[in-house]
């Protein structure tokens, strides 16, 4: 990836596939050019804490195994925190680290089964195994030939392709088999709802078998490497549905919590609002990666000086040093129409650009930048037609909570955000603000009517029970 210079170059080049794979390794460009460090802004007032230092102490200082889970909003950072933890040196030295997305390897707009994240975690390992047989290492990472029935049972229920191990650059065919054939059934998962459905009633893969091959896979990788596993699950908070969430962040937690390997693991984190969470967070305290802190409640129209400060490094790592392609005060708006997100600040940021490169401009300026959140807003808009959440996002917008279980939807949709990283508080998507703010005002006109003397205060407070007792 090479830093933009034009605003056409932002719009389809860093500001456009910055985070599409941050595990992706890069030496044209490294990681640690492009990671901005939050803490280093300090607070009050800054970008907020840095959740790998928290993991880092935690897999460092804990005696044997150490798990952890992390959450946050959607797009707060949590992938580049988990890829910057990778690059420490205690990391990098103590630990064989073994890292995957969850939506490179499932299907996570369908239902998650807890049997097909085991099944992606055995064709990570299976896969890290085969990577790791080329070079004069090689025969450290092959079977023994005691594995040999272990192997045999899975590769009878597995679709092995009928080609042969490129024996040449794998040093043992059979893990190369098993690596195949993990791959192929995870793929079928991803596209075929017969095997979907196939792989739940086949007592083949049960739970505790996979978990059985899952634990022969980690303690082959350990043993091989000669040091600890460190397994990282990243995007798990994109199970966004109840359905897959609760099954395997609540039911079936122990069966990822008690693998032989230190694990990582990123949840959803509407399950803070969810009280059937509760009893996890008290078995696993999760690790929060917060929104930068942008405004306060008392000034939401001033961007504080520390996510000024953060914003701008994350901006100055995508541009060329002698690129001016943004105005001061587009550049600020950006900021504060995040909402402290930084991929929502980058989604910003890609569309003004589009549309300036569009119009021929060398620079995105503010107007334009306007009329790029404009087009957003009206992307938005088609998720605020239902009643409920019409309703939801006005009663939000005037009490800055979550009040109702449905809201956690709108949190995790991103059409409500959390602000603020001292004292959490809530309200409408940016974006979405001006059409909230003209639904509260035609839902209070006939109020005053009905009422000239009441206050407008006490109109709100009237509106706000009302659409609580409507749910």
């Amino acid at each position: 990836m090479t830093r933009a210079r034009t605003v056409g170059e932002a719009a389809f080049g860093p500001f456009l596939t910055f985070d599409r794979n941050i595990w992706e390794r890069d030496d044209r460009f490294p990681f640690d050019q492009v990671y901005v460090d939050r803490g280093e802004l300090g607070a009050p007032g800054g970008a907020g804490a840095r959740p790998y230092r928290s993991l880092l102490r935690r897999l460092t200082r804990v005696q044997g195994y150490s798990r952890a889970l992390l959450t946050g909003q959607i797009g707060s950072g949590k992938s580049m925190e988990l890829r910057k933890l990778t690059e420490e040196p205690d990391i990098a030295r103590g630990f064989e680290v073994v890292a995957f997305s969850v939506t490179d390897r499932l299907n996570v707009g369908a239902r998650v089964d807890i049997r097909y994240l085991m099944l992606a975690i055995a064709s990570v390992l299976a896969e890290h195994m085969v990577r790791n047989q080329v070079g004069p290492k090689a025969r450290r990472w092959g079977f023994a030939s005691s594995e040999e029935g272990v192997l045999a049972e899975w590769l009878g229920v597995l679709p092995v392709p009928p080609v042969q191990a490129p024996v040449r650059e794998v040093s043992d065919a059979s893990s190369w088999k098993l690596s195949a054939g993990l791959f192929e059934k995870n793929l079928q998962l991803r596209t075929d709802e017969e095997v979907r459905a196939a792989v739940l009633r086949d007592d083949a893969f049960s739970v505790s078998k996979l978990r059985r091959l899952v634990e022969f896979l980690l303690h082959h990788t350990e043993k091989a490497a000669e040091r600890p596993v460190l397994l990282i699950v990243d995007d798990g908070d994109k199970l966004t549905s109840p359905e897959s969430a609760i099954p395997i962040f609540v039911e079936q937690l122990g069966s990822l919590l008690e693998l032989p390997a230190s694990l990582v693991l990123t949840c959803p984190y509407w399950l803070h609002f969810d009280p059937r969470f509760a009893p996890m967070t008290r078995r696993i305290e999760p690790v929060l990666t917060q929104n930068v802190k942008v405004v306060t409640r008392e000034q939401p129209d001033v961007v504080l000086q520390g996510a000024h400060a953060f914003f701008r490094q994350v901006y100055d790592r995508l541009v060329a040093p002698d690129a001016d392609l943004v105005t001061p005060d587009a550049l600020t708006l950006a900021i504060r129409t995040c909402a402290g997100v930084p991929r929502e600040f980058l989604r910003i940021l890609q569309k003004g650009f589009d549309l300036a490169d569009e119009l021929g401009q060398a620079r995105l300026d503010a107007v334009t930048l306007k009329l790029a959140l404009a087009e957003l807003a009206r992307g938005l808009s088609g998720f605020t037609q239902r009643l409920d959440t019409r309703r939801a996002l006005i009663r939000i917008r005037l009490t800055k909570k979550l009040d109702l279980d449905p809201d956690w939807s709108l949190l995790n949709g991103l059409l409500v955000v959390e602000l603020s990283n001292d004292r959490p508080w809530y309200d409408v998507n940016p974006l979405l603000q001006g059409d909230v703010d003209r639904w509260i005002e035609d839902a209070l006109r006939p109020m005053r009517g009905d009422d000239p003397q009441a206050g407008e205060a006490e109109l709100r407070r009237r509106l706000v029970e009302g659409l609580q007792a409507d749910g």
